[in-house]
């Protein structure tokens, strides 16, 4: 029986938020922390969200109180987190015991079949939202979100020449730097942050924008940051626990 507490993951889902401003993302997680061989009381559980500067911008906390010795219990946790989140460290601390630390990068974001699929005239729904655009030559027939590549994929019906202007949610997309045409480059379209403009021929049937988001490693200045984070966090709820200590 270890002197220590272990964390276990279930599962972990990111949806993209139900707000229009697109600032959050709706958080899931589920695991199970394991106690070690004594009794502990004030135990915690904490998920240290960081950004791609390695900057930790939210740390979201479980409480689990006490537990007995090797007892095992479910956590659970859901709650809307920034969108600028890439990544998580995970750990726990009790009066006795701490965990190791795990370090997780988020799932790419599903989208949430609750929110509205119904738009305006104006909009098509791009991985639930929906997204205005101004085309002319043609009309927009649908449109997807392909997660693996990053990429919008537009189909239309083009009648005659046009231009296509759109700009995709940056919770659906980020980084945009290239659009295809029927599956070649475009060499006229043009990017302007997340607003596109791409003329089209007649008859063209897809426009795809790719876009690029890279994660990067959780370095050592996170790992400084994260340990300024845990020994903060530690040093208060030890000084929680010396307040409630009676005094003589």
């Amino acid at each position: 029986m270890d002197d220590s507490l272990k964390i276990t993951i279930d599962d972990i889902s990111i949806a993209s938020g139900t707000k229009s401003n697109d600032s959050d993302y709706v958080f899931s997680f589920s695991g199970f922390l394991r106690n070690g061989n004594s009794q502990t009381s004030e135990t915690s559980v904490y998920l240290a969200f960081y950004d791609v500067f390695d900057r930790i911008i939210q740390i979201s906390k479980i409480n689990v109180g006490a537990l007995d010795i090797d007892e095992l219990t479910s956590l659970k946790l859901t709650e809307e987190i920034n969108s600028s989140s890439v990544g998580f460290v995970l750990f726990s601390e009790s009066d006795k015991f701490y965990s190791d630390t795990i370090n997780l990068e988020l799932p790419s974001p599903q989208f949430n079949p609750n929110l509205p699929t119904t738009c305006n005239s104006n909009e098509v729904n791009i991985g639930g939202n929906c997204t205005s655009y101004d085309i002319s030559g043609g009309h927009i027939t649908s449109a997807t979100v392909n997660l693996d590549d990053n990429s919008v994929i537009i189909n239309i019906h083009a009648d005659d020449d046009g231009v296509l202007t759109i700009s995709p949610s940056e919770s659906t997309q980020r980084g945009i730097f290239m659009v295809l045409v029927d599956g070649e480059e475009s060499d006229d379209a043009e990017i302007n942050g997340n607003t596109v403009i791409v003329p089209f021929g007649a008859e063209t049937e897809q426009i795809e924008i790719i876009g690029t988001f890279v994660v990067p490693e959780f370095g050592t200045i996170a790992a400084m940051i994260l340990a300024v984070a845990i020994i903060s966090i530690v040093a208060i709820s030890a000084k929680s626990r010396l307040s409630i200590v009676p005094r003589y």
